[in-house]
């Protein structure tokens, strides 16, 4: 039963350690993976034209920019990279499914930084999804807002055509909206020549179309001159791309019936650099044409391509221009500056841990840091400004700096260092000499910090009056604890010193002098002589067993008589410290216990032979 329960105890302790780690695993990688929706205000809701000017009056068939600035200040100084926020886009309109529209770069202020990107889930019946997700350049900055904007078109079936149309975004789960009046087609009056032209998707081109004699007037040897201007500089007509065909329209120049398509030979001449032609239609006599044609063009760049009609009754000018309408966005934001304290000794420059810093703003905000085992204590992203820095609490054993710094944190942020350097706490331990009789010459004094020399010392005669000062010493050690101090006096010859006192109060070194032992050369006069002892060391001849003993008692008497004397000698030698007089006191013990034992011993030989 024993052996059951302790194989349970050891399984559940296992599987409750498995559990624990599975669930650090897990909350690990949550953490590493974390990011979060950032919580956006829309500022600015609008329709733009391809010049990026606001509209509320657009033609239906036109491309456009539905545009807004947006901002994230609320996030403060929290936004990491990989937080994003999303945006639902209006039904009524219809984003390119392209790869450059889908995918596309808000950039800093520099034109180069890349601050989020932006994917497009466009819907082809009409509006979709977009995604802005921050870069690290989030990281730090406060304040950060921005602009998108999307190229767009609109979808016919889904407007109020030639009315109102109420358009709505939601941002970040809050609903935007705007009213914008979309137009149709009109009657045209009165026109022989119009033309316009749009990028093509996908392709480094434009196409272009032209609607000649929409009036169906009667024009004598008409001709076209077209012309490209702009754009890189190196735009030209793509060859073959010329398509003329006889049509019909309607009021509003739609195409009703394509009656032939014309042979162009030996009716357009093209120039030698690719960048005009001339279009010869001959005498028209009502008839009604549509000619189509690609360009070259570099996205990014504006090409404008002009044309003229000219016949003997009137002639008449168009021109239009191509702009790729790509989407796009920017960011800013301020880099917090931090202010970096970097806290030392002021005696040996170790870094000091534990000193409680006190920052203050101009705005009267107020934060405070301690510093690290490094020393170092860094602020958080801080908005430019005057800022003070003030030590409120000096590490353990150490002095507080107590000053105010002033502090400057610039635009372009950074980190601002600020060396602190606290001096050490010091005591002093005061030394007084202390005479018990003669005077002698100059004492030196050795300064002891938990028990160990610690290199200085002093001298003390009759001109300091005996008195001095160990000073400037540090309160506490390295490790954080208080030195205890002590102090200890070189010997003097033929004095004991007593040392008494502490640190704090001081210490006092008493030094008494010595008294040498002298004998005494005439002896004891008050002691008569007495009888003279037998001696029972003598051999008697006849006991065998007495003259042995008698002789052990011999040696053991001689020895003591050279023992006992030189030992006193030695344990009577003048000490010169308290060590030295705990010696020969100890040798005195020793030799007096010696001296017992033999007189011990010939008094058992004596009892033993009386016996």
């Amino acid at each position: 039963m024993r052996r059951t329960m302790i194989v349970y105890v050891v399984f559940g302790a296992l599987a409750a350690t498995i559990a624990l780690l599975g669930a650090g695993t897990v909350a690990t990688a949550r953490e590493a993976s974390a990011t979060q929706p950032v919580d956006v205000a829309v500022e600015h809701f609008s329709i733009q034209d391809l010049s990026h000017r606001d509209v509320d009056r657009v033609y239906y068939a036109s491309r456009f920019y539905l545009a807004m600035t947006w901002d994230a200040s609320a996030a403060g100084q929290g936004l990491r990279a990989g937080d994003h926020f999303d945006m639902t886009l209006p039904d009524q309109m219809r984003f390119p499914e392209d790869s450059a529209a889908r995918d596309f770069d808000l950039y800093g202020e520099d034109g180069t930084t890349v601050v989020a990107r932006a994917h497009v889930d466009p819907n082809p019946e009409g509006g979709g999804t977009v995604r802005v997700t921050f870069t690290d350049w989030v990281e730090g900055r406060r304040n950060v807002k921005g602009s998108i904007y999307l190229a767009a078109s609109f979808v016919q079936s889904r407007l109020n055509m030639d009315g109102r149309n109420t358009v709505q975004a939601t941002v970040g789960g809050k609903v935007t909206s705007m009213e914008v009046e979309v137009f149709g087609d009109r009657d045209i009056q009165d026109e022989v020549l119009a033309k316009w032209g749009s990028p093509d998707n996908g392709s480094p081109t434009a196409s272009w179309t032209m609607r000649i004699n929409h009036r169906g007037a009667d024009l004598t040897g008409a001709r076209v001159d077209d012309s490209l201007s702009e754009g890189s500089g190196a735009d030209t007509y793509v060859p073959g791309s010329f398509v003329l065909r006889q049509v019909e329209m309607d009021a509003k120049g739609h195409v009703t019936r394509v009656v032939r398509t014309v042979d162009l030979a030996g009716r357009l001449s093209t120039a030698q650099d690719g960048r005009s032609f001339s279009l010869d239609l001959d005498d028209l006599h009502g008839e009604s044409y549509q000619l189509t044609y690609r360009t070259t063009y570099t996205r990014g760049t504006t090409l404008r391509n002009s044309a003229r009609l000219q016949s003997a009754e009137r002639g008449q000018g168009s021109s239009s221009e191509v702009r790729s309408s790509d989407s796009g966005g920017s960011g800013q934001g301020e880099l917090g500056g931090r202010i970096r304290i970097e806290k030392t000794a002021s005696d040996d420059g170790r870094p000091l841990a534990g000193a409680v810093f006190e920052v203050r703003g101009s705005d009267g905000s107020a934060s405070e840091l301690t510093t690290g085992t490094d020393g170092t204590a860094l602020t958080g992203s801080l908005a430019p400004g005057t800022y003070t820095v003030r030590e409120s609490k000096a590490p353990a054993g150490y002095v507080s700096d107590g000053r105010e710094r002033e502090v400057q944190v610039p635009s372009e942020g950074g980190e601002i260092p600020v060396a602190v350097a606290n001096d050490p706490e010091t005591v002093s331990v005061p030394v007084t000499k202390v005479w018990e009789g003669a005077a002698a010459g100059p004492v030196t004094m050795r300064l002891l910090a938990d028990g160990i020399d610690a290199g200085k010392s002093l001298v003390l005669d009759e001109s300091t009056g005996w008195r001095g000062s160990f000073d400037g010493l540090r309160k506490t050690a390295v490790d954080g604890h208080e030195i205890s101090y002590t102090v200890a006096e070189d010997p003097v010859e033929g004095y004991d010193s007593t040392v008494t006192g502490d640190a704090a109060q001081g210490f006092t070194v008493t030094n008494a002098a010595r008294e040498d032992p002298k004998s005494d050369p005439k002896g004891d006069p008050g002691t008569p002589p007495g009888p003279t002892p037998p001696d029972r060391t003598a051999p008697d001849p006849a006991d065998p067993g007495r003259q042995q003993g008698a002789a052990v008692r011999r040696g053991a008497q001689a020895r003591a008589a050279d023992t006992v004397p030189a030992a006193l000698g030695r344990a009577l030698v003048p000490a010169t410290g308290d060590g030295d007089l705990t010696a020969s006191l100890v040798a005195l013990a020793a030799t007096v216990a010696g001296a017992s034992a033999t007189v011990m011993l010939w008094r058992r030989g004596g009892d033993r032979q009386r016996a």
